[in-house]
């Protein structure tokens, strides 16, 4: 075994050792703070992405060699940034305009759930840039919604 290998199953086990010995609560909240964040961005683009393309959106960015349309979870096979900047841009302009991250955060959830849910809303003879712009007004939609049903009206 070599040297840097040996170093890093060490380091693992020290941190493993570490974060056990945490307060039960640190660990949670550390975990919670892990999937929030691994959410906003990384999934949605990712979700939305294989949406795209099973609906055979024009133009969009190549997949890579991992991706399986046919698979049980094809989001799964994309790679881990993929989409990512639509992503950040759909979180940018909904938190630049309703400056609520919880609740751009809880739109930008609906309408990834909403587009795995029914793939059909999703017009394959759009390009991209068409295709962006008809979710970004889905999200704004969904976050006008939530703040309807946050005020009681």
């Amino acid at each position: 075994m070599d040297r840097t290998a040996s170093l890093r199953r060490l380091a693992r086990t020290i941190r493993v050792s570490l974060f056990r010995s945490l307060p039960w609560g640190v660990r949670v909240a550390h975990l919670f703070l892990v999937l929030a964040d691994d959410f906003t961005l990384k999934t949605f683009g990712r979700a939305v992405g294989s949406v795209f393309l099973l609906r055979g959106v024009k133009d969009m960015p190549d997949p890579g060699p991992r991706w399986n349309p046919k698979s049980r979870k094809p989001e799964e096979t994309l790679p881990s940034g993929y989409f990512t900047s639509f992503a950040s841009q759909v979180y940018r302009k909904n938190l630049g305009k309703f400056r609520d991250p919880e609740l751009v955060e809880g739109a930008m959830m609906k309408v990834a759930a909403q587009l795995m849910l029914n793939p059909e809303q999703v017009n394959p003879d759009k390009n991209v840039y068409g295709q962006n712009v008809q979710t970004l007004e889905v999200s704004h939609g969904a976050i006008k919604a939530g703040m309807c049903a946050a005020l009681g009206q």
